[in-house]
């Protein structure tokens, strides 16, 4: 093929991207992807096959870009070059980077087991993908391992990150803090996280956050259980001081007012289990870490002495649908009370009244009793509206001469026929 600007029939491919140029100019005779998706070999080899082809070679590269930032070792490179064999031959994309960043991420998880996906994310210099990362998990599940991991399984690597930080909040009012023992701390941080499982805390929740908390309270106990980091002359240290839980975020990925919620999750459960152990007399909730091991031994064990009733104790979300339900119920009630009595709630914006219309209407109280405080109120309201709507009985004579009150006047037909 000769050159449109100079004619030369000498042409050589660009290292850089693989495109044809030609030898004089320079011009771009033909694009790198179009040559290797659509130009025929002399094997005629299927053009699919050929896109793989290319893709598999742009991935490694792609791939070996995303080594040397990283700086993985050698050994790690050509296993993660096999992962990357193994991606083409299942499925193709165009998200190279996304694909390189996470096969970068597997082969690393020994070799730098403190780094989470989203730091590896972060990290990368090009803005990624994430839809298109988590794609490649699941193209090559099966054969790796998933980086989605309960608290405790995570725990050995991520501890070791937040200690520095652990420390310097459990010490935050001592001008010299002393080194908490890293064993210790992950231990009891363990022991915690297997009780808050025990009891639904951490059901549905994100893992960094509850490894953050149940680590600072568990360095709150260590630090007043142990006479060496407490001496008995200083005063009592709260668990609800100031904390600063926004040094946490960048390592968790959550808000203070999420990390907030977490650990007074965390306290209203030990101070349950505390108000349930006999000799535990008059505790309080801000200085509940000092019964932590007591705590720990007789209800975090995998066969627990002491089991928290399930009136004692509930996880905040299932407190508030109780509450709305007996509420809901209540007003049913005072509803049916008025239907019998065939009188009217008094306060029309209640809930009972929405209630009240729901049933003069049709519904029973089995499904009204199922429904949450806003679709009771939506749904009263559009039976409202559309009782106002029809509401008139009276079929109106269009031909009548006289003006109704309701009518509009001839000023009003205009604006509206404009």
């Amino acid at each position: 093929m000769s050159c449109p600007n100079c004619k030369s029939t000498q042409t050589d491919v660009n290292e850089l991207d693989g495109s044809i140029c030609c030898l004089q100019c320079g011009t771009v005779i033909e694009d790198a992807l179009l040559r290797e998706t659509f130009e025929e070999s002399a094997n005629y080899v299927p053009a699919m096959s050929r896109q793989k082809a290319g893709n598999h070679s742009r991935l490694l590269s792609t791939f070996s870009k995303a080594a040397v930032f990283f700086g993985l070792p050698e050994d790690l490179v050509e296993t993660g070059k096999e992962l990357c064999r193994e991606f083409i031959s299942k499925s193709t994309t165009t998200f190279l980077n996304e694909v390189a960043v996470y096969i970068a991420f597997i082969v690393s998880r020994e070799w730098k087991s403190e780094w989470n996906l989203m730091d590896f994310v972060e990290a990368f210099p090009i803005p990624l993908y994430l839809p298109q990362v988590y794609r490649t998990r699941n193209v090559l599940k099966g054969s790796i391992n998933a980086h989605w991991r309960t608290p405790q399984e995570e725990l050995n690597h991520f501890i070791v990150r937040i200690y520095p930080l652990v420390v310097k909040q459990v010490y935050r009012d001592h001008s010299r803090p002393k080194p908490l023992s890293l064993s210790e701390l992950k231990s009891k941080t363990r022991a915690l996280l297997d009780l808050g499982s025990a009891y639904c805390l951490n059901t549905a929740k994100k893992a960094r956050p509850l490894m953050v908390v149940t680590a600072l309270i568990a360095g709150l106990s260590i630090r007043v259980t142990n006479p060496a980091n407490y001496p008995k002359r200083s005063k009592m240290i709260s668990a609800r001081r100031r904390l600063c839980f926004s040094e946490f975020t960048s390592v968790c990925f959550s808000s203070k007012v999420s990390l907030s919620t977490r650990y007074d999750e965390y306290l209203d459960l030990l101070f349950a289990c505390a108000s349930c152990i006999p000799w535990i007399k008059k505790v309080e909730k801000s200085y509940v870490h000092y019964y932590l091991d007591d705590i720990l031994s007789s209800f975090g064990t995998k066969t627990p002495i002491l089991v928290l009733p399930l009136d004692r104790f509930a996880v905040r979300s299932f407190q508030r649908n109780q509450q709305m339900r007996k509420f809901i119920e209540t007003s049913t009630e005072e509803a049916k009370q008025c239907l019998r009595e065939q009188t009217e709630p008094n306060d029309k914006s209640s809930i009972a009244y929405a209630i009240y219309s729901l049933l003069q209407f049709g519904f029973q109280e089995h499904q009204i009793v199922g429904f949450n405080e806003a679709y009771i109120r939506n749904m009263a309201h559009s039976l409202l509206l559309r009782n106002l709507a029809s509401g008139s009985d009276v079929q109106l004579d269009l031909d009548r001469e006289e003006v109704d009150e309701k009518d509009m006047s001839d000023k009003e037909i205009e604006i509206y026929l404009k």
